[in-house]
């Protein structure tokens, strides 16, 4: 039985590493993850054969980390916006 298809087992952390993981303690938290971090299951995925399942986890995963970096992107873009406009404000009130 290929035990990594069950729904329990966290699929970004069998790929490479679960994103919940990462900023911890920081306005990026995304909190703890609700699923299963084994990693002899970790293993019996890299050792399988590359299948339809497989292929789809690396693409969720990736798909994942783009969608992170596009809200950071976007949510430090805002914050450089703001920063730039209250230096013009400063700089109109000198």
């Amino acid at each position: 039985m290929i035990f990594f298809l069950y729904f329990q087992y966290c699929k970004y952390y069998m790929v490479k590493f679960c994103p919940h993981d990462l900023f911890v303690n920081t306005r990026a938290d995304l909190g703890s993850c609700p699923r299963i971090h084994d990693d002899e299951v970790k293993q019996l995925y890299m050792k399988a054969d590359i299948s339809y399942k497989k292929t789809y986890y690396q693409d969720e995963f990736l798909r994942f980390c783009q969608n992170m970096i596009g809200d950071v992107e976007s949510e430090f873009s805002l914050e450089l916006y703001e920063i730039v406009w209250l230096l013009w404000r400063y700089r109109e009130n000198l």
